[in-house]
């Protein structure tokens, strides 16, 4: 008994570590696109194929891509407020902390006005 209970502590902060490095891994997995496959948000908004309007979405809908964050959303919609809307998803690549590798990432899950425009980003 004596035993068990000297190991009892060590044993439950390498779980608390275990169970810490899971969701970490769950995140950034889902933050990667990992775990994006179907986009319920802008179903609901009616745009072609399911796809987020990125001259319409909020930020809660921005999460929703791969690889983009509550900062980068963020960004996007305040990018969006100071330049108008976007007329290219190209124009995506203009914001700090989009590159070349996120726009295409990205680009089968968004549209921009309502209609398809992957062919710019290629």
């Amino acid at each position: 008994m004596a035993k068990a209970k000297r190991y009892f502590l060590p044993i439950l902060g390498l779980l608390c570590i275990a169970l810490t490095v899971m969701i970490y891994q769950f995140r950034n997995q889902r933050n990667n696109g990992t775990f994006v496959s179907v986009l319920p948000r802008s179903s609901q908004t009616g745009t072609p194929g399911g796809k987020i309007d990125i001259n319409s979405a909020d930020v809660s809908e921005l999460i929703i891509l791969p690889g983009i964050g509550e900062a980068l959303a963020q960004r996007i919609a305040e990018y969006r407020e100071e330049n108008g809307p976007f007329t290219a998803i190209d124009q995506l690549s203009r914001i700090e902390g989009i590159g070349e590798t996120t726009l295409q990432n990205i680009a089968p899950y968004i549209t921009i006005g309502g209609y398809d425009e992957n062919s710019s980003c290629g």
